[in-house]
Parts: structure tokens; sequence; C-alpha cells
């Protein structure tokens, strides 16, 4: 194992249950998508006044002889304060292979970056995604894609972003994206959704309301950070709401499984017949190489749901 693995290892176990996390294991489930280079373009930044390398993509593109195709954009998980599309673990590109894989498929998708807590607040980061969104929209049918045709997908804190971008009415509009540009979103083991919950907090390890206020609670009189924080609310306010997949590992906490729940009721409440799949054996960090592998459920979910949306 090298020194590098050691240290990318440390820092994700010293993170929260919410975090990119405890990858151990997670090159075993991995398996590598190709995909030639000439479909890749790496490092575009989405928001070149400010020169952020933390505001920048990765798009991964099918063949030139693909049909027309919905554009994915993926947000990574790491507790809010840490991650980038780029991580690898032990030579594995965990987050870079989901683009690879879809791509094959014939999805192309952006696997995006964002700036971190603390050096920006929880707003900002969700201005950020939608920044990265508003690029997608904009660039991505030169490439390919069809117009107004988007997939929000994410892990763990980037499913929350994910959801919230998708949900909230006036977040993608500032940011020059109708929500009628939204198709879907796939929220894959979701932290945060709803942070008003005692239960997640008497059922969490780590997870619990002062790991959450480190994160939203960004000042003294924030006194309803739980609420504002939550994505739940949004669906009340939406103007619209999108298909939803929603993925959570049977092996995950307690805690984060709940959060996925409650998330798949409030859709379910809204009108909403959100697909679930609730992947066996599989950790919070572990299920995310499955999201590249078409034999295994999460990464079949993913595939028959983005034919969903395009196919009658």
């Amino acid at each position: 194992m090298t020194r590098r693995l050691f240290t990318v290892l440390a820092v994700l176990l010293a993170s929260a249950s919410c975090a990119p996390l405890q990858f151990i294991g997670v090159r075993f489930v991995y398996k590598r998508a190709p995909l030639p280079e000439s479909q890749i373009f790496r490092g575009i930044s989405y928001e070149p006044a400010t020169g952020s390398p933390k505001q920048r993509l990765d798009l991964y593109v099918p063949a030139p002889a693909s049909r027309p195709w919905p554009a994915v954009v993926f947000i990574h998980g790491g507790s809010w304060t840490s991650g980038d599309r780029a991580l690898e673990v032990g030579g594995a590109d965990v987050y870079g292979n989901i683009g690879r894989f879809l791509a094959q498929h014939g999805f192309g998708t952006a696997v995006i970056s964002y700036r971190l807590i603390p050096d920006v607040d929880w707003r900002t980061q969700a201005e950020d995604v939608a920044k990265a969104v508003r690029w997608v929209r904009d660039n991505a049918p030169k490439y390919g894609a069809l117009d107004n045709a988007l997939v929000l997908m994410g892990h763990s804190s980037g499913a929350q972003l994910a959801a919230r971008a998708a949900l909230d009415p006036q977040l993608l509009p500032r940011a020059g994206v109708p929500v009628s540009a939204i198709r879907g979103l796939i929220a894959v083991s979701g932290a945060g959704y709803d942070l008003t919950d005692e239960e997640t907090y008497r059922l969490g390890d780590d997870d619990d309301p002062a790991f959450y206020a480190a994160r939203f609670q960004r000042r003294a009189d924030d006194v309803d950070w739980r609420e504002a924080g939550s994505v739940l609310p949004l669906l009340s306010t939406a103007a619209k709401r999108p298909p939803a997949l929603v993925i959570y590992a049977g092996g995950e906490t307690k805690a984060l499984q709940r959060q996925s729940q409650l998330f798949v009721e409030a859709l379910t409440r809204a009108g909403q017949k959100p697909t679930v799949i609730v992947a066996p054996g599989l950790s919070h960090s572990r299920i995310v190489p499955t999201l590249s592998r078409d034999d295994r459920a999460a990464g079949t979910a993913v595939l028959m749901f983005l034919r969903s949306l395009v196919e009658p």
C-alpha cells in the first residue's frame, strides 16, 4: 500500500460516517470502466472568474455516433468538508469511473468538484453546484447532449446537494437554469435530508447535532440551521419534483438508512413514486464503486432509471 493511500485513508477515517468515508475494501469492489481518452474532457472551469481548482468538472461523453443523451451531473460526497472529483483510493478513481461507465452506456456525465467547508459555507456550496449545472446545460449539447435534459446524481453529502438543487425553487433559476431542465434525480446514501429528525441523532454513531452544527450553523445567531439546511421542507415549495431514484446500502448505519427512508416517505407524501433500491452487503463507502458496475444492484438500477427517462 502506497504512502499516498495511507494518507487518503487517514483523512477519510478521521471524517464522520457521511464522508467519502472509510474506503477500506473499495478496491475489491471496483471494476474499471473503459472509455477512450478522446471522450474525456478534464479540468473544465465552470466559474472561470475565480480560478478555483474546486470549481471545475470532468466531462465524459459517449461515442460520437451515439444518439443524443441526457447529461448526468455527479456530485461527490465528503461530509461537505472533503472530497474531490479526482479522488483515488489504491488506484481506484471511484468517481471518474462513474463518469466513464455512464458514458460507455450512452449517458454523458459531468463529475464536478465544489468548494468545501470551512473555506465556504453550505449555501455557497449549493451555489457552486448550481453554477456547474448551468455550465453543463449551456455546453453539453455541443458534445451531443439533449437540450434541457439534466439528471442530478450524488452520493452522501453530494446526494443532499443534488436533492437541494433539484427541489429548491430558487437555486437553479438564480444561476440561469430553469427547473424544467431537470429530468431526474439519483440520490445515493444521502445524509442530512432532514436535520430536524431527533431519531436520526439517537440512532447515529457520529451523526449527531454537533457534527451537523459544525457544517450548517455558520453563525452564532443561526438558530434555525436545522430547518434551513434540510432538504425535505423544499418539497412543499418545489416548482417541479423530478422523478427520483433513491439508493442506499443495507450495511450502512441505521442513522443514514433512516435519512434515505425519510426522504422516500417525504417524496411519496408529495405525490411522487420514487424508485427505491437497497443494495445488500454494502457499506456507505463500498456502494460507490458498484455505481459503475452493471452486474451490481446499484449500477443496474442507475442504468435502468436513466433509460426510463428517455425511452418511451
